[in-house]
């Protein structure tokens, strides 16, 4: 195995709720991770403790760093519906040690070697990412009116964001943590909340992956499944929570969580 000495820097927000999925994201990387690159998981979650036999058991494969989001969100207003676990990403450039911090959401089953990512130039792009399968480009209409350059560019590919290269400088020079939060406000009129909001503060500036890095679980099939590709279970209807959906990409992270 060649053994790369460049570490990758994930990030992973996660609550109680999500850490059947989180714990099945990070282990689907450390087995995809062929190049056996160091990897540091950096997992922003209140419960910590809950996570921390995982890093025990799995410390020979990567590094564990944790941080609580709660604390940075205190004075934050939410609309109903939104909360602090839509915008936690938006920490990751105070948190990352390395110039292009990966953000992952835990409900990913990944079969794409991380390493790969490793040698990108983001230049001035915002982030890198896959375009929304289910979204493309969103309409003016949904864009509220406090997002200006969203309504402006309705033409403008719209990404998702379970899966991002951050342009650590770029989010700093854009102040994007003082940017969400005035946007928070509005967010209940968007769609996808937090999501919306970033593709507004990027105006348009990404570097665009190829799909098979983000392939929501309702698009894969058995053919799918044989390529490499990162399995994102976008929808309410968890494999963790719904043991028994036969569906080809539910088959799958059930697999992989028995491999633990």
């Amino acid at each position: 195995m060649v053994v790369n000495t460049e570490n990758l820097e994930i990030f992973i927000v996660s609550n109680e709720a999500y850490y059947d999925g989180a714990i099945v994201t990070m282990f689907s990387i450390m087995e995809s991770n062929k190049q056996g690159t160091p990897i540091t998981f950096h997992i922003l979650t209140d419960v910590k403790g809950l996570f921390t036999p995982f890093a025990k058991e799995f410390s020979d494969s990567a590094n564990f760093k944790f941080t609580d989001p709660t604390p940075y969100f205190v004075d934050w207003k939410f609309p109903d519906k939104v909360n602090l676990w839509y915008f936690a990403i938006i920490l990751i450039p105070q948190l990352a040690e390395t110039k292009y911090p990966i953000q992952i959401d835990p409900d990913f089953l990944c079969q794409k070697d991380f390493s790969e990512l490793k040698n990108l130039d983001l230049e001035d792009a915002f982030v890198a990412g896959v375009v929304d399968a289910n979204i493309l480009k969103m309409k003016a209409k949904y864009w509220p009116e406090e997002f200006h350059w969203g309504r402006e560019n309705p033409n403008a590919d719209y990404f998702n964001a379970g899966l991002l290269i951050i342009n650590k400088t770029r989010w700093i020079e854009l102040n994007v943590f003082n940017k969400t939060k005035s946007l928070s406000k509005v967010s209940h009129k968007t769609k996808f909340f937090d999501q919306t909001i970033l593709n507004e503060i990027s105006q348009g500036k990404v570097l665009w992956l190829s799909y098979e890095w983000n392939i929501f679980a309702q698009h894969i099939n058995n053919y799918k499944l044989e390529e490499e590709c990162n399995i994102h279970y976008i929808t309410v209807d968890k494999p963790w929570r719904n043991m028994n959906n036969v569906h080809a990409a539910f088959s799958a992270w059930l697999k992989s969580s028995k491999q633990m």
